[in-house]
């Protein structure tokens, strides 16, 4: 009985994944953004930075060129003497649309949350926010699509996502991706039926609601920006959309297995202190999935004559379930060697499920350089240096 009750569970898991999956591509295919109001507002784009990288120059520089007419850029770091502040001052250099803001170490929040706000702080009569990463290469048309739902009274909030792809078969850059895939694709369905996500490497809100949503009050105490804001935004009976024009895709990938699982669980320890019912949910099929890895290396190891019944059924759901989950993949954006990222999809969802297993024990986000202590309504408490936190 418990083979067969752990198969129609994984079985019914796969089905829900699959259907969302599906149902992203079809949203992604039938979006159509609205027109930009006229007048054209006036927007600022708000850039934390943090640490060199081979690609920050030109994402950097392609900010730049967007084809909106009035915009200003406006670049953070924590230190004057960070590595990305010398990479900002020689793109500023080519424009006059660029300014390095420096502003200072965090003591009650996120440093990325403290960093917007001195981006805002200097955010003069504008219309307009915007909030990106420093990791994305937007098209010239990515501000006016990001900006363009906002023209409806009803929208709060657009925000955008960073699509994910290995050029490398190595298997922390497949389950990397395959990670970022299963955001995703919760991410928009949760977007289209209950109000739910942001992603704050492309995120615009009005300043007038910024302000009056307390938005920089809320962010001068959590520990991240954007499911905060989301959930602000739900708990004001707000709405947000996913502008499906607005995904950049980069081949960005971390290539170690363990590295990619730590990244995973600061994301699913966001989900946690923000969006407690989604984190849940997922925990539930966690469990479920690797309860019946559990069940399945058991049974192998003492009664393997097992296997030729529902026990083999459930093995052969472990294996062959990801990879149906990873068949949407190469219609929702760039990818690299199929074969290889569906081989390996049964390792990338095993760290998809341990990942949200282990954020159940610890209530501390690592990343970038600190350690913060939240409790559980999503405040921070505490903030130490730890070398080696995850970026």
């Amino acid at each position: 009985m418990i083979y067969t009750i752990s198969a129609l569970l994984l079985f019914l898991i796969y089905i829900l994944l699959l259907l969302a999956a599906l149902s992203t591509r079809l949203f992604q295919k039938n979006y159509t953004a609205p027109p930009v109001q006229t007048p054209l507002p006036s927007c600022a784009v708000i850039i934390p930075c943090k640490g060199f990288s081979e690609d920050l120059e030109r994402n950097l520089s392609a900010f730049c060129h967007l084809s909106h007419p009035n915009y200003t850029l406006l670049f953070v770091v924590e230190d004057a003497h960070d590595p990305a502040a010398e990479v900002i001052r020689t793109v500023c250099a080519t424009t006059q649309k660029g300014t390095l803001i420096v502003a200072g170490r965090t003591k009650t929040s996120c440093q990325k949350n403290h960093n917007l706000r001195a981006g805002v702080a200097h955010a003069k009569d504008v219309d307009i926010l915007l909030f990106a990463d420093a990791d994305i290469q937007p098209s010239p048309h990515w501000l006016e699509s990001m900006i363009a739902p906002l023209s409806t009274t009803d929208v709060t909030a657009v925000t955008g996502f960073r699509w994910l792809y290995s050029r490398t078969n190595t298997l922390g850059s497949s389950a990397h991706a395959f990670q970022n895939y299963c955001i995703f694709i919760a991410f928009s369905l949760s977007s289209r039926l209950w109000n739910g996500g942001l992603w704050g490497g492309s995120t615009a809100i009005s300043r007038q609601d910024y302000d009056e949503l307390g938005v920089d009050d809320l962010w001068s105490h959590t520990g991240v920006d954007d499911l905060s804001l989301s959930q602000h935004i739900r708990r004001h009976k707000r709405k947000s959309v996913l502008a499906y024009s607005c995904l950049t895709e980069t081949d960005k990938t971390i290539r170690s297995y363990t590295k990619s699982i730590s990244w995973y669980i600061r994301q699913v320890q966001y989900l946690k202190f923000y969006q407690r019912r989604d984190w849940y949910g997922a925990i539930a099929m966690a469990v479920i999935h690797q309860a019946s890895i559990i069940l399945s290396v058991s049974t192998l190891l003492i009664a393997p004559h097992l296997f030729h019944g529902w026990a083999g059924i459930v093995a052969l759901l472990l294996t062959g379930g990801p990879m149906i989950v990873a068949l949407p993949f190469f219609t929702l954006g760039k990818s690299g060697s199929p074969w290889f990222f569906i081989a390996t999809a049964p390792i990338s969802f095993f760290s998809v499920t341990w990942a949200l297993l282990y954020s159940c024990t610890s209530n501390t986000i690592r990343w970038s350089g600190y350690a913060y202590q939240m409790d559980s309504k999503g405040t921070v408490q505490k903030i130490t240096d730890v070398k080696g936190a995850s970026s």
